[in-house]
């Protein structure tokens, strides 16, 4: 994957790494903009009634993660949290606002797991 290269070449190499970073966000960026649209596909076959959520349930969801989860997108790098960008597509939160949110919590956590290395 691209965390442990990108770590490998801090720790065991004399790279510039501003490309290598620019290129592990970039790839685990659009990785999670896949998940988006996985969701958003969801909410077109719950739209056609393949999925079971009531009206009131998906209504009741989409005002809490709109309420709540809309940040939690800066969190998306943690370990098995891939399913916020998910929601976030099922959920209609628009990509031009998940994308930059989740962009920048990754490279929050790239930063400073890089910074922590020796």
């Amino acid at each position: 994957g691209h965390e442990p290269t990108l770590y490998a070449m801090k720790a065991f190499g004399n790279y510039e790494m501003g490309l290598p970073f620019v290129l592990a966000l970039a790839g685990a960026t659009l990785g999670m903009a896949f998940n988006w649209f996985v969701g958003l596909a969801l909410f077109k076959l719950w739209q056609k009634r393949k999925l079971r959520p009531t009206e009131t349930n998906y209504r009741k969801a989409e005002g809490y993660f709109n309420r709540y989860g809309i940040w939690a997108l800066l969190f998306a790098s943690a370990p098995l949290m891939n399913f916020i960008p998910l929601a976030a597509g099922f959920l209609g939160t628009r990509l031009k606002v998940a994308l930059p949110l989740v962009a920048a919590g990754l490279a929050a956590h790239y930063g400073i797991s890089l910074a922590m290395l020796p």
